[in-house]
């Protein structure tokens, strides 16, 4: 099969994808904190208080999922509820992480929510 035969939707999916996993790595490793949205705009003295590391782990992460929903939605020969039903889960996952972000990025945060000791 040709790059000319295959479907519209994986042609299209396919450059999108391989954006969202080479911006994860690079919020990773730590290349794009520019692109952390509130970061990037924050004063030293707010970034002092943000776990960096942790932020940078939760968006990569983030990014990824994206990507993988993308990819298994392109892939997939879905009917229609079972589209609804992966965007459903896909969205309780960024719900569920975008919680995570907001109350363990903060310097200390885990202690106060989870009750543990963690390096930072």
């Amino acid at each position: 099969m040709t790059i000319a035969q295959l479907p519209i939707h994986i042609m299209l999916i396919t450059p999108i994808a391989v954006a969202l996993f080479v911006l994860g790595i690079l919020v990773a490793t730590g290349k794009a904190d520019r692109w952390i949205a509130g970061y990037n705009t924050a004063s030293e003295e707010e970034c002092a208080k943000v776990n960096i590391k942790r932020v940078r782990w939760i968006s990569a992460i983030i990014l990824w999922i994206s990507d993988i929903y993308l990819v298994f939605l392109a892939i997939a020969n879905l009917s229609a509820i079972g589209i609804i039903i992966t965007t459903l889960a896909f969205i309780v996952v960024c719900i569920i992480f975008t919680i995570l972000a907001a109350t363990s990025t903060k310097k200390g945060s885990v202690e106060k929510y989870w009750g543990t000791k963690t390096k930072t």
